[in-house]
């Protein structure tokens, strides 16, 4: 398989199907309500582009427009491919009998996380009793260097692909204790 430019070449690639997911992906956990001209800016369309797009969506149910700000916001059925991939995938049902069970015993925040390109996606988050989390939920993702479990799938990368990921990845603290320096994180990986 080639890049992701090559594959882009291919006369199988459908453009306006990659200009859709872009729209949507422009929706984040920061930004969760555009303006017309915040997506025009985030995805390089133009005017009359943008809006046929966000029409479309807007008419197919996975976005809404406010009538009075004019913003868009995605809606709950943008969460149905991701229920539909939560239910079906093997690892998540292998995995959770056995971290709801864990978490019963041992009363603590526990999950499972995956590696997606230079980041960690929860799959499954489990909150203690003590403590609750806004981020808790399937699907936030966090960049490598700011989570455990992050941490621990760079520990089995080889040392030039994490020097990779920690270099082309902005690296900012998420908490008072988080370590951004490079050399910092590789030693700690590499124990």
């Amino acid at each position: 398989m080639g890049t992701k430019e090559e594959l882009k070449k291919s006369s199988l690639f459908v453009g306006s199907v990659s200009k859709v997911f872009e729209i949507l992906e422009v929706f984040d956990t920061n930004t969760p309500s555009l303006s017309l001209t915040e997506i025009m800016k985030r995805t390089s369309m133009n005017t009359s582009a943008a809006q046929r797009y966000l029409y479309t969506l807007e008419v197919l149910g996975y976005l809404e427009k406010n009538a009075h700000s004019k913003r868009y916001s995605l809606t709950l059925k943008a969460l149905f491919p991701a229920s539909n991939f939560l239910s079906q995938s093997a690892l998540i049902g292998a995995a959770y009998p056995h971290i709801v069970q864990l978490r019963q015993q041992i009363d603590a925040r526990i999950g499972l996380s995956v590696r997606y390109k230079d980041r960690v996606v929860y799959l499954i988050p489990l909150q203690n009793n003590r403590e609750a989390y806004q981020t808790d939920y399937p699907g936030f993702s966090v960049p490598m260097h700011s989570t455990t479990s992050g941490r621990m799938l760079l520990s089995f990368e080889p040392e030039p692909e994490a020097l990779r990921i920690l270099s082309e990845n902005p690296r900012k603290p998420h908490t008072p204790f988080t370590k951004i320096d490079v050399e910092d994180i590789l030693k700690e990986v590499n124990v």
